[in-house]
C-alpha cells in the first residue's frame, strides 16, 4: 500500500490510532473540529498515519511506529508529494510531532540522514480548584467576547480578529460553534486576545497574543483569566501547550495556576 490521503468523511477511522496520545491538535482534526489533512498507509484499515495541521507546519505521526512498509515510504513521500504541498504553503521545514517514546525512536532512526533538530513541548493543565483570577482591568480598557466582535458590523478590528481565528479554524462559524474567545480592547483596537485554537471533547487549546503597544500591563493574564473562567463555567477544560524555552508563556501559565503535566518531542529538518 502507498501512503495516500483520506477523505474527510473517513477521518473517524483514525480514532483508534490516537490511543492515549496527549496532543489535542491531532484529536481535533480526526474529529473534524479543526481543518487538517490525514495521510494513511491503508484507506480501509489504516494503522499508521500522518496528520498535517492544515496551513500550519506541524505533522503528527500516529499509530504503529514499527510499520515497516509505512516507514519505507515516509521519506519518499515527504521529499515528493507532501513536501510539495508544504512548500506550496510557504513552509520550508518539516516538523514531525511525536506522539510516544516509540515514535521518538522511530523518527530519530528514519530521519537519521537528515539535518535533524529536536525541541521539547510541554502541556500544562489546571483544575478548577487551582484557579483564582486576580488580574485587574487597567483604566481605558474593556473586555469583549469574540462572539460579539465577530458578529458585529461596526467593529473596526473584526477582520483582524477573524484572521487570527482562521489560522486554525475552517471558518468563523466553526469557531463560534465550538470555540471560546475574549479580547481586551482599547478605543478602536484590540490589545490582547485569548481564544480556542483547537478543540476536542470539550478540551480547548489556548492561543494568547498581546499587541506590542499594550504589553507589560497584565493584559494577557486578564484576558486568559476570562477565557479560563468561561471554560470552567461551561464544564470545559483549558489546555496550555508551549515550548519549554518559551519563558514568557511558561511564566504566564504558572501565574494562571497551570502545572506541567506532560512533555513531547518535535523534530524538524529542512525540506
Amino acid at each position: 500500500m502507498m501512503i495516500t490521503e483520506l477523505n474527510k468523511t473517513d477521518f473517524p477511522i483514525c480514532q483508534p490510532m490516537l490511543g492515549s496520545t496527549v496532543q489535542l491538535e491531532a484529536a481535533a482534526i480526526v474529529k473534524g473540529n479543526n481543518p487538517g489533512r490525514i495521510f494513511v498507509n491503508d484507506r480501509v484499515q489504516p494503522d499508521s498515519a500522518l496528520i498535517w495541521l492544515g496551513n500550519n507546519d506541524g505533522v503528527f505521526l500516529i499509530g504503529n511506529p514499527e510499520n515497516e512498509r509505512f516507514l519505507e515510504q515516509l521519506n519518499p513521500f515527504i521529499d515528493g508529494p507532501l513536501g510539495g504541498m508544504l512548500k506550496g504553503e510557504g513552509i520550508t521545514f518539516f516538523e514531525a510531532v511525536s506522539t510516544s517514546e516509540q515514535w521518538n525512536r522511530t523518527i530519530e532512526h528514519v530521519f537519521s540522514h537528515r539535518e535533524l533538530s529536536v525541541w521539547e513541548q510541554r502541556i500544562h493543565t489546571i483544575p478548577p480548584s487551582d484557579f483564582t483570577p486576580c488580574a485587574t482591568l487597567p483604566e481605558g480598557y474593556q473586555v469583549m467576547k469574540f462572539s460579539d466582535v465577530l458578529t458585529s458590523d461596526s467593529c473596526s478590528f473584526r477582520d483582524a480578529v477573524s484572521e487570527k481565528v482562521l489560522e486554525s479554524w475552517a471558518s468563523v462559524e466553526a469557531f463560534l460553534n465550538r470555540g471560546i474567545g475574549y479580547c481586551t480592547v482599547r478605543e478602536d483596537e484590540w490589545a490582547s486576545l485569548c481564544f480556542t485554537c483547537f478543540e476536542a471533547d470539550g478540551v480547548h487549546a489556548i492561543a494568547v497574543e498581546t499587541a506590542k503597544a499594550h504589553r507589560g500591563k497584565g493584559l494577557a493574564q486578564l484576558t486568559a483569566e476570562r477565557f479560563i473562567q468561561t471554560c470552567f463555567e461551561k464544564g470545559q477544560t483549558p489546555y496550555w501547550d508551549c515550548t519549554v524555552t518559551n519563558r514568557p508563556s511558561v511564566a504566564l501559565a504558572k501565574k494562571l495556576g497551570f502545572t506541567s503535566r506532560q512533555s513531547y518531542s518535535v523534530y524538524t529538518f529542512p525540506l
